[in-house]
């Protein structure tokens, strides 16, 4: 009896164990992701302020990439619309939100 209720904690044990990485995990790639979007936005944002033409087509690039990457990565559903709002600044306000989800990443994981 005794045996068999050590067997059963260890087994909750194991359980709770590979429960807990896997959060761990998602959670580290889900900040990896964001962590490249926002440099990739940083460099974005620079080409933009240096030849706002040229800038234009770099801009709506990142947009549809950092969109992919929401819609593929660990997120819960629906935050591409959180950062990709069709008004306002393209590159600040969504640059802003990622930074935002990247401060608070546990409410963005699913």
């Amino acid at each position: 009896m005794g045996i068999a209720i050590a067997g059963l904690g260890l087994a909750i044990f194991m359980i709770v164990m590979v429960g807990l990485w896997v959060a761990l995990r998602k959670r580290r790639t889900a900040f990896r992701i964001l962590a490249d979007l926002i440099a990739a936005g940083d460099r974005v944002w620079r080409v933009w302020n240096e030849d706002r033409g040229a800038g234009r087509h770099v801009i709506e690039f990142w947009r549809t990439e950092v969109g992919n990457d929401l819609t593929r990565g660990p997120f819960v559903p629906g935050v591409s619309e959180f950062v990709l709002t069709q008004h306002g600044n393209r590159i600040d306000d969504p640059l802003e939100r990622l930074r935002t989800m990247q401060a608070n990443i546990d409410n963005w994981v699913a």
